[in-house]
């Protein structure tokens, strides 16, 4: 991703969707992905890059986005200006059962926390509902 753009800044939708599809298959329905343009630098771009393939893999693996690709929805919009941006970016993965959250933290959800928090200096938050499960991720974006 970042050696085309020749390390400089990489889209936020195109790197979704090469992790996505790395994971899913190629061709994305449409609507599971909407958003504006953002341009991340290499650090946010590697460390999303990462917290991305983990979660779709792990949706693959454990939730309905495995039936259907089509019941994963990811969004992310800006807020604020100049250095006072922050990228929210909220993955909802639907389901027909209710979802609880785990008994133990496995090494994949401990490398999404690790990069959010401390690489990103972000917040992640997860929401394992009766429909589904919902995580919120929050960074600062760097000019």
């Amino acid at each position: 991703m970042l050696t085309r753009s020749r390390w400089q800044k990489a889209d936020l939708g195109d790197l979704l969707r090469i992790e996505l599809g790395q994971v899913f298959g190629k061709d994305l329905p449409e609507g599971v992905l909407s958003g504006p343009q953002v341009l991340l630098d290499e650090t946010t771009t590697q460390a999303l890059g990462l917290t991305f393939h983990e979660l779709a893999t792990t949706a693959l693996k454990y939730g309905e986005a495995g039936n259907s690709v089509g019941a994963l929805k990811v969004d992310w919009n800006v807020k604020g200006r100049g250095r006072e941006r922050t990228l929210t970016l909220n993955w909802r993965e639907a389901g027909q059962k209710k979802l609880e959250a785990p008994a133990k933290t496995g090494f994949g959800t401990k490398l999404i926390d690790l990069n959010v928090t401390r690489e990103l200096r972000g917040t992640i938050a997860r929401d394992y509902r009766d429909d589904g499960l919902k995580v919120e991720i929050r960074i600062p974006l760097v000019e």
